[in-house]
């Protein structure tokens, strides 16, 4: 019997959201980062610029892994399977098929893929220490990208969420998942733009408003 791991594969597709596009230069950051061990699997993606980890126990009724390691699922492998509804089942089979193919399995439908060959960044090291509020400037897009994220998860338990950011100034933010959305076991670091000017509302926003004077009647 092959080794396995026990993979949610809307927490692969959900986390693949942030991954990065280019093909070309860091290809190793082009999926899911998945580090397995007997009891649990943390899924990690990160285009440079925002980074979501979910962290996933298995429960105490729940077989153990027996693949572990790290591993990087190219991004079309976190979307190969098409979840519609939470009875379908979200939970597949990850095993490896030779030396450099994996696959996964799930309701008769098997996926074979090679995971991408390279060295995923060390993730723990850019999660802010502490938090201190400052005022920064983010990318709308990027910001939206977390409530995506967020969505996706919740499908996981019947619930929807939207995350918090918790500004920091130059360095990096925390991003936090309310409990609908992934709770405790969800976090995200999203990086500001730097050297942006502080930003002032334009004048007209506080100009008062035109208020229009009936004409007195003229006595005769």
């Amino acid at each position: 019997m092959p080794d396995e791991a026990r993979i949610n594969l809307r927490a692969l597709a959900a986390v693949s959201l942030v991954a990065s596009s280019e093909t070309v230069t860091r290809h190793y950051l082009c999926g899911v980062c998945l580090e397995i061990t007997e009891d649990a699997t943390i899924y990690v993606a990160t285009d440079g610029h925002r980074l979501v980890a979910h962290y996933a126990p298995l429960g105490e009724k729940d077989e153990r892994n027996t693949l572990t390691g790290t591993f990087i699922i190219p991004t079309l492998s976190c979307r190969h399977f098409k979840l519609k509804t939470r009875e379908t089942g979200d939970d597949a089979r990850l095993s490896r098929r030779g030396d450099d193919q994996l696959s996964l399995f799930l309701w008769g439908d098997m996926h074979n893929f090679a995971p991408i060959d390279g060295t995923f960044p060390d993730w723990r090291r850019v999660m802010p220490r502490e938090v201190n509020l400052k005022r920064a400037y983010f990318d709308g897009d990027y910001v939206a990208s977390f409530n995506q994220v967020a969505r996706k998860l919740g499908h996981m338990n019947g619930c929807m969420g939207k995350t918090y950011i918790a500004p920091n100034g130059d360095d990096a933010a925390l991003v936090t998942f309310p409990e609908s959305a992934g709770g405790p076991y969800t976090i995200g670091v999203l990086m500001p733009i730097r050297g942006h000017a502080n930003a002032e509302a334009p004048a007209w926003h506080s100009a008062p408003v035109p208020v229009k004077r009936r004409r007195e009647k003229v006595a005769a």
